[in-house]
């Protein structure tokens, strides 16, 4: 049997610039990228403007939902 292909892991901090600043998560060996956004409705521009950064990862994304 083959051995699967190990992906590189990202995770991306979709909270508000705000948010980020009061804390952040750190991960052992983990590359952690904060978009700097002012709303989660700015996400879907930083993500297009990274794809390529971001292309072949595994993706983990936090967000804080006010419910």
């Amino acid at each position: 049997m083959a051995s699967a292909e190990k992906n590189e892991v990202v995770v991306v901090d979709a909270r508000n610039v705000y948010e980020t600043r009061i804390g952040k998560f750190n991960v052992p060996n983990v590359e952690t990228l904060d978009p700097e956004i002012r709303q989660y409705s700015d996400l879907p521009s930083w993500i297009d403007e990274h794809t390529e950064k971001l292309r072949g990862k595994s993706i983990l994304m936090y967000i804080l939902l006010d419910l």
